[in-house]
């Protein structure tokens, strides 16, 4: 029982570390008991259960190809076959993506997908994610050339700063404060000339 307690303050002092070791002992024992070896045995069970096994060994350790890949390792004909051993074994315990996706998808639709099928969807969606937060992007730009615009009478620093403009948006900030003061200094300069020529007019009957 201390030998048991100490692992424990070991483990809650020493999170990332205890994940480290644990992570692939778990995953290991997980896929030697029960990570399907056939297709057959694969097919026997409930769909979603054989694919967090089929998981865990994408993401963890698969001791069955692990052990494949050392026999062969060790027993293979020549050095081709023995080079291909080390690289089964290393793949058994690192991550797989393709198998991953598989299996994720088996988890979460109960059925088979074709990996290339599940990679374009994932990058469908991570295409629309993108597509979504660009399109925020440019709602508030739109509001802060806005406000901008409505504050343009104040030195740049003191706008950006009530308009929240940071980092890469000052440039493009001072250009619309720029531009806005010009286009109101023309407007004010032809208002000017208007109410002067209008002055003019209403002079020239008195003359």
């Amino acid at each position: 029982m201390p030998y048991l307690l100490a692992v424990l303050a070991w483990v809650n002092t020493h999170p990332y570390f205890a994940a480290a070791i644990l992570w692939p002992v778990v995953t290991a024992l997980v896929t030697t008991i029960f990570h399907s070896r056939t297709p057959s045995e694969y097919a026997s069970r409930p769909p979603r259960v054989a694919a967090l096994f089929k998981l865990l060994a994408a993401v963890g350790v698969d001791t069955p190809k692990l052990v494949d890949g050392l026999k062969l390792a060790a027993g293979g004909r020549d050095p081709a076959e023995r080079a291909t051993g080390l690289v089964r074994a290393f793949a058994a315990v690192t991550l797989d993506a393709p198998k991953a996706i598989e299996a994720l998808s088996q988890l979460i639709t109960g059925r088979v997908a074709p990996v290339a099928v599940m990679v374009l969807a994932l990058t469908l969606s991570l295409s629309a994610c993108v597509s979504w937060q660009q399109a925020a992007k440019n709602v508030l730009d739109v509001v802060q050339i806005t406000c901008l615009i409505a504050h343009q009478d104040l030195p740049d620093s003191d706008a950006m700063k009530v308009c929240d403009v940071v980092g890469p948006f000052i440039g493009p900030a001072r250009d619309v404060l720029a531009s806005s003061r010009a286009t109101s200094a023309r407007l004010a300069a032809d208002a000017s000339a208007r109410a002067g020529a209008a002055r003019c007019v209403a002079k020239e009957p008195g003359q």
